[in-house]
């Protein structure tokens, strides 16, 4: 996750970078199966929305931070991040990560609804 906000952030111009597609198999192993972590990434900014690779062809589900969007969120989630160097390793760190960094995005209201709904609350 945190590779996606650095790439973001370093190339903000470039939709390459911008755009993160769901079916990934780097981001359904290492992003997708961390409860909570497509929903920081929304909350950093990501919009979900259909990419299509080729014409007739089926819809692909991605992420994307619009064009011209505020680095702000993204800085933000970065610095959260960074401050567990071994995130990316231990799922039960990238956890208890995550549930800050969900204090940190959500208004008090759809924090409840979101704890709630993966079961940490």
């Amino acid at each position: 996750m945190l590779k996606y906000i650095e790439n973001a952030l370093a190339h903000p111009d470039d939709e390459k970078y911008r755009k993160i597609r769901r079916t990934n198999q780097v981001f359904v192993d290492k992003v997708a199966i961390v409860p909570g972590a497509e929903d920081v990434l929304r909350a950093a900014g990501f919009t979900e929305t259909q990419d299509v690779l080729a014409e007739g062809a089926a819809p692909t589900p991605i992420l994307l931070l619009p064009e011209g969007f505020s680095t702000e969120l993204l800085t933000k989630a970065k610095i959260l991040l960074c401050k567990e160097p071994e995130f990316n390793r231990d799922v039960h760190v990238r956890e208890t990560r995550l549930k800050y960094l969900i204090f940190f995005f959500f208004p008090a209201f759809l924090l409840i609804r979101f704890l709630r709904r993966h079961r940490l609350l």
